[in-house]
């Protein structure tokens, strides 16, 4: 969250410096986890759009590469969502 965004919602007197100073430091282990946790919904978005692209492109997935997919971790499955732009099969998508 933006200095900004943090004086409208923690502070009435724009120009609490010191106070936003104050939050901001405050909030770093929050800033974290919640950095970890857009991080998992950014790649469960990922994966889902990319098991959306497989069915449309090849129709019904096959259990193994429903599962491959659900425990790639996020650069596979990028590099598996650009596949799927030349590759003639799910295998050919998956592939190591």
């Amino acid at each position: 969250m933006s200095i900004d965004a943090l004086r409208g919602r923690y502070c009435l007197n724009p120009d609490g410096a010191d106070t936003m100073n104050k939050i901001e430091n405050e909030e770093a282990p929050m800033r974290t986890m919640l950095d970890a946790v857009l991080d998992m919904g950014e790649e469960r978005a990922m994966k889902r759009l990319v098991r959306q692209l497989l069915e449309a492109r090849f129709g019904e997935l096959p259990a193994e590469a429903i599962a491959r997919l659900g425990k790639a971790d996020a650069g596979t499955v990028e590099r598996w969502g650009i596949r799927i732009l030349t590759a003639a099969s799910v295998a050919e998508v998956l592939a190591d």
